[in-house]
């Protein structure tokens, strides 16, 4: 899985001479809370809801809705924008834009390719790549977890053999070894699954959850 996978590429921009209120507006208008900012079609900074709520006056002020707005049409998106800009290519790895983001702080990159701005990948993205490795929305699917007593070589061609005796294939699998016993998480393609989870504690496996989504 690729960050060219799940970015965003028609990307809302905004010109590094806007002003905040422009960029507010925009924000408003495009539902998004991040904007990449452009000098030319050089990426040049991005400005967030957190750099607006820096260039705003405190809730406490006693200013009026009118001075404040006029305030915000005098400071520019250059003002307050972040300009280290943490970015990434598209033929990154998920895991590693992931990684990323955790280690720089970050809750979006965007995406360039030889320096021209081609996408954005946010946090949002991320959970939507999540739950489709899981086959989380896949329809007329059963997930099952799979305790595992003991962890050792050829337990997963067990699994598989078993499900593929049963007539059902697999979709999805995940593997949590943060708890014990280790769980083998299993979506499988069909609702009939009576007869694969008594296969499967024929073979002594232990079925700890089933969830069906129809």
């Amino acid at each position: 899985m690729y960050v060219k996978h799940y970015m965003t590429k028609n990307v809302v921009t905004i010109d590094y001479d806007a002003t905040i209120s422009e960029a507010v507006s925009l924000m408003e208008e495009t539902n998004v809370h991040r904007i990449p900012v452009m000098k030319g079609d050089k990426l040049v900074g991005i400005i967030t809801d957190g750099n607006i709520q820096k260039a705003s006056p405190s809730k406490a002020t006693s200013l009026s809705i009118h001075e404040i707005n006029y305030l915000l049409s005098k400071c520019t998106v250059a003002d307050y924008m972040t300009k280290n800009v943490v970015t990434c290519s598209a033929d990154l790895l998920l895991e590693e834009a992931v990684e990323i983001m955790k280690t720089k702080k970050v809750s979006c990159l965007p995406v360039l390719e030889d320096g021209k701005l081609t996408g954005i990948i946010t946090e949002t993205d991320m959970f939507e790549a999540f739950t489709d490795l899981l086959g989380f929305n896949e329809k007329g699917s059963s997930r099952i977890t799979v305790d595992i007593r003991e962890d050792k070589l050829g337990v997963l061609a067990r699994l598989t053999s078993l499900t593929k005796a049963s007539g059902v294939n697999i979709i999805n699998v995940g593997v949590y070894r943060e708890q014990t016993p280790l769980q083998v998480v299993i979506r499988v393609n069909s609702l009939e699954i009576d007869g694969l989870l008594k296969a499967l504690a024929d073979d002594d496996f232990k079925v700890s959850h089933v969830l069906k989504n129809e």
